[in-house]
């Protein structure tokens, strides 16, 4: 509806005496069509949570973001804010094309985005909500100039069958 209410996430990069240095809003920069599969989940209700931000991993320039209701993480440029690329969820402009992933959708409510010293990404994928619903813990690697991201390791647990919701690796 015209008149709901839909959650902004801002993150904000503030300094010891509280003074904001930079601030990045989820609205300025994702549209509401990324939340793909999850808007059954979401409507109707009374606030309207399309991203569900839940993970931030930040050094030097860019600061990786993961949010759940997208099947998402992007990394974006501190400074400009401009979303450098997008792994997982609906497809966009910014979008890696995914590599050696066998469930061919490669994040599912993910949680736990870090970058890692040699500059792979890992996370959490809780996997909920689809059919392969057995969670796992995910290392990409990225190639920036193909617009790739590779799928070099993951890990699950044979005892654990499903993550409905939160979790780290």
């Amino acid at each position: 509806a015209a008149d709901a209410t839909v959650l902004d996430y801002v993150i904000a990069e503030v300094k010891p005496s509280g003074r904001t240095v930079r601030s990045w809003s989820s609205a300025e920069h994702i549209g509401l069509a990324e939340t793909g599969r999850w808007w059954p989940q979401l409507t109707p209700n009374a606030i309207y949570d399309v991203e569900h931000w839940n993970a931030v991993d930040a050094g030097g320039r860019y600061m990786y973001l993961s949010f759940r209701h997208l099947d998402a993480i992007y990394k974006v440029d501190r400074f400009s804010g401009e979303i450098v690329w997008k792994l997982g969820g609906t497809p966009t402009p910014q979008s890696l094309d995914v590599r050696g992933d066998p469930r061919g959708y490669p994040l599912g409510a993910q949680h736990d985005v870090r970058v890692q010293p040699d500059g792979s990404v890992t996370v959490f994928d809780n996997r909920s909500g689809l059919d392969d619903a057995v969670p796992r813990a995910e290392r990409f690697r990225v190639d920036e100039r193909r617009g790739t991201a590779t799928l070099v390791e993951s890990i699950t647990d044979p005892e654990i069958e499903s993550s409905r919701c939160c979790g780290s690796a």
